[in-house]
């Protein structure tokens, strides 16, 4: 992956910031000619030291190319600006670009203890409403991106599916985010970050090992019993009080439908977190019809706030654990249209 990306700083440097020598075949590439010889690939048994060299050293390649002769450098498409190449906090090379008029949205996927199979369709479909609102989405998985003073300024943060010690809690960037009155937005298994044990089936009660989940999403994750049917009731009248309730978002919903899913119980009901009136319970779990359920009659499932003295939108879906879940079709559409609802109340849209 390393000497791929290379490669493409190379094309990336050559054709858009006009510089001839970064040039592949007159670069690294050149090497891998006069090191491993015919297709230019190491050979299986290559010393892997040697490899890391490679990846890292200055190359002058012996070959011409007609690309690269004056002529060959004044047919290449011209561009206002020269793009040059920087590093960025992960140390990785990358393309310096002009500011984009698109607000950034990080999708953060950290998995650092139990990894969801679902994580993929989720980020990939969190990607596809973030495009369609007019949001340039970030998808990453670095710990620098939520870390001061690392972290940049995004205009929203969707925490998917997390799990383990996803960052330095000592250094993070959640508080400075949602101070500032931007959205965060949570899915599934992000209340389950930062707890002080493992257990993969999920069964085992864990406690926290710090209070940032609880400081943003006024809950926390305890246990969960297997996955099993159960009947998700939607309470729409407290959704009333909030811009809920439009053809295009919970009023898809029906009143109360029977899923199949990972219910979690959480340390506390986030409807008692905090301020009153701080925390609109959406959706909440029938504990009579499956098993497992420690909550009592109201067990929270999908819920919103409103954050801090600006008022940081804060939405969380604790539906979700399977990869069908993010579609917009078939018996588990009813996930993704309070996904869909979830994202239009962060973005402040009008439903």
């Amino acid at each position: 992956c390393r000497r791929l990306g290379r490669r493409l700083a190379e094309f990336a440097a050559f054709y858009l910031s006009h510089r001839a020598e970064a040039h592949p075949l007159l670069a690294s590439k050149a090497h891998d000619f006069a090191q491993w010889g015919g297709a230019a690939i190491p050979a299986r048994g290559a010393d892997p030291d040697e490899l890391l060299r490679l990846n890292t050293a200055r190359f002058t390649g012996p070959l011409y190319l007609p690309e690269l002769s004056p002529a060959g450098m004044a047919a290449l498409p011209q561009t206002a600006a020269p793009v040059s190449l920087a590093k960025d906090s992960a140390s990785a090379l990358a393309i310096d670009k002009p500011a984009s008029p698109k607000k950034v949205a990080l999708v953060y996927t950290a998995m650092c203890d139990y990894v969801h199979g679902s994580t993929a369709a989720a980020a990939t479909y969190v990607s596809l409403l973030l495009a369609s609102r007019g949001y340039e989405p970030i998808v990453s998985d670095d710990a620098s991106q939520l870390e001061l003073p690392t972290a940049p300024a995004f205009d929203l943060i969707v925490l998917v599916n997390n799990s383990g010690q996803i960052f330095d809690p000592a250094r993070e960037a959640l508080t400075r985010h949602l101070e500032q009155g931007r959205p965060v937005l949570g899915l599934h298994a992000c209340l389950a970050s930062f707890l002080d044990g493992r257990d993969a089936s999920g069964a085992t009660p864990l406690g926290a090992t710090c209070t940032l989940i609880q400081d943003v999403f006024g809950a926390h994750f305890v246990n969960h019993p297997p996955p099993q049917k159960g009947r998700v009731v939607l309470q729409r009248a407290a959704g009333a009080k909030n811009p809920w309730g439009g053809p295009e978002s919970l009023g898809a919903i029906p009143d109360t439908y029977e899923a199949y899913d990972e219910f979690f119980n959480f340390r506390l009901d986030p409807a008692a977190f905090g301020h009153a009136g701080d925390v609109t319970v959406l959706a909440t779990l029938d504990e009579a019809s499956y098993e497992g359920g420690t909550m009592g009659a109201l067990h929270p499932i999908v819920w919103c706030r409103e954050w801090g003295a600006n008022a940081a939108r804060v939405f969380y879906c604790g539906l979700g654990h399977f990869g069908s879940d993010y579609s917009s079709g078939g018996i588990a559409q009813h996930t993704a249209s309070f996904i869909r609802a979830g994202m239009d109340y962060v973005l402040g849209k009008a439903l």
